[in-house]
C-alpha cells in the first residue's frame, strides 16, 4: 500500500470545500484517473516494444500482466540518470 497525505490550511480547506463536496472522493478520483493514464502509457510502450522484438514469441494475455512485467524506473531515478548523462556530456 502507498498512502499520500496532504495538509491544507483552514482557509485553503474552506475555499476548496466551497467548490468540492467530498475532498477525499475528488482526490481519489483525480489520482486514480492519472494512474489509469500512466497504465495506458506503460502498456502502449511495452506492447509496442514486445511486438517489435522478434525474440518475443509470447505476450501476456492481459494489459495488467504486460504492465506488471514492464521494467519501470521511477521518474526521480530517470531524472537523476538524465542529469548524470548531461553532466558527463558537458564535462561537469
Amino acid at each position: 500500500m502507498y498512502e499520500i497525505n496532504i495538509t491544507l490550511t483552514d482557509l485553503e480547506a474552506k475555499v476548496w470545500h466551497h467548490f468540492i463536496a467530498d475532498g477525499q472522493e475528488w482526490t481519489e478520483n483525480v489520482v486514480r484517473n492519472e494512474i489509469r493514464r500512466c497504465i495506458d502509457a506503460v502498456y502502449d510502450k511495452e506492447a509496442s516494444r514486445m511486438l517489435a522484438d522478434p525474440s518475443v514469441t509470447q505476450m501476456p494475455a492481459s494489459k495488467m500482466e504486460i504492465v506488471a512485467q514492464a521494467e519501470l524506473i521511477s521518474a526521480k531515478d530517470r531524472d537523476q540518470q538524465l542529469m548524470t548523462e548531461l553532466q558527463k556530456q558537458h564535462g561537469v
